[in-house]
């Protein structure tokens, strides 16, 4: 007589059976290779042809190496990183919700040159400035104020203020090239607009509006 145990154990293996086939069937190929000594360390069926699985990845790992060629880039240095910052929204609405109130508020932290990757000219010997690949930023502090009143469902009028205190700034890697390449390869700043008013009248023409009219 079949025990009870002995049938379990078989249904169990025909149950596993299947998704065996499964997971061996959507297995992925793949190589772990030494970057130093080029040893094979791991593979399973590396050595099948297979689909590049990103062109993107492909191109921009080319453009790096080209760039690091030319400009003579250590590829072992961090790039960049943006300076810290802080931004802040406050609202409100009025007039049964119809009018909108906002405050912005937004405080980025200076890029000093320390923190900034050297550019050729440093690795040339030139000493003719600030060998910056980026061109150091100093802090800055932003308030936009935004005001929008619904006319009606279709109708938004609304009115908003950038940089309300005039302030001079240059947004870190926001450059344009120098005059001077070839002998002073840093960028200089590109500063932003000063204190900037825009208006606008937002209709829209949906189809209950078109039966009204």
């Amino acid at each position: 007589m079949i025990s009870r145990r002995f049938l379990v154990a078989l249904f169990s293996l025909a149950l596993l059976l299947p998704a065996g086939r499964a997971f061996a069937a959507a297995r992925t190929a793949y190589v772990i290779i030494d970057a130093q000594t080029g040893f094979v360390l791991e593979q399973v069926d590396g050595k099948d042809k297979r689909q590049v699985g990103s062109l993107t990845k492909v191109a921009t790992a080319m453009v790096v190496l080209d760039w690091a060629e030319k400009r003579s880039g250590d590829l072992n240095q961090l790039a960049t990183i943006p300076p810290d910052q802080i931004t802040t929204t406050l609202g409100a609405r009025f007039l049964d919700r119809r009018l909108t109130v906002a405050v912005r508020w937004q405080s980025v932290r200076a890029k000093n040159p320390n923190d900034i990757p050297p550019g050729a000219e440093a690795q040339t010997g030139a000493v003719t400035g600030p060998p910056y690949f980026y061109y150091p930023t100093s802090s800055f502090n932003l308030i936009n104020v935004y005001a929008g009143y619904q006319i009606n469902p279709d109708t938004l009028a609304s009115l908003s203020v950038d940089n309300l205190l005039n302030q001079q700034y240059a947004p870190y890697l926001n450059v344009s090239p120098s005059p001077l390449r070839g002998v002073n390869s840093t960028p200089l700043p590109f500063f932003s607009p000063g204190l900037t008013v825009k208006g606008s009248l937002t209709v829209r023409f949906s189809d209950l509006t078109l039966r009204k009219g």
